[in-house]
């Protein structure tokens, strides 16, 4: 029987990296859910009024992570399925947005418009904590990622995982 377009022949080594990036995959959620945890365990601690430069600081630094999690991840699909890595100086945006567009007979879209829309705010904010600018960090732009977070990752969780399901279908049986 032909292959489809919707079921390419896939060689050993194709098959092998399909399996593999499901699996790197896997360990960036279990990375991430360990960051999701550490930001819920200081979530009852904070409020509205700003905690002060080390809470900030380290909050800042959480959800840095989370997006660099989140990243590494689309990251990988990128380099193995997208033909490699956006470049410029924009290529963390073009990245992002390569994630919520499907790839004409060779993957789905990663993440839908609608989460796009809400990791782009967490990649600005990523932008300004890794390029120092954290004793200015006001208090009112990082609470509501605080508080998103669960929701956030929640979110990406459930798509990824159906994105897994797509690599697992694709790579054929084990």
């Amino acid at each position: 029987m032909p292959d489809s377009p919707r079921t390419p022949h896939i060689d050993e080594e194709q098959r092998q990296s399909l399996l593999r990036l499901h699996d790197d995959i896997a360990l960036d959620l279990e990375v991430l859910g360990k960051v999701e945890e550490e930001v819920s365990q200081l979530m009852p601690s904070l409020g509205e009024k700003d905690p002060g430069a080390v809470v900030k600081r380290a909050t800042a630094s959480m959800l840095h992570d989370i997006y660099k999690i989140i990243e590494s991840s689309f990251q990988r699909i990128g380099k193995l399925l997208n033909g490699g890595l956006p470049d410029g100086a924009e290529w963390h945006k073009d990245l992002l947005d390569q994630m919520a567009r499907p790839l004409t007979d060779v993957r789905p879209s990663v993440v839908t418009e609608e989460l796009r829309g809400r990791l782009n705010t967490y990649r600005r904010f990523r932008h300004v904590v890794v390029h120092g600018y954290g004793p200015y960090l006001k208090w009112g732009r990082v609470f509501p990622l605080v508080k998103d977070v669960k929701s956030l990752c929640a979110d990406y969780r459930v798509q990824i995982e159906d994105f897994r399901n797509f690599l697992r279908e694709l790579a054929g049986p084990r």
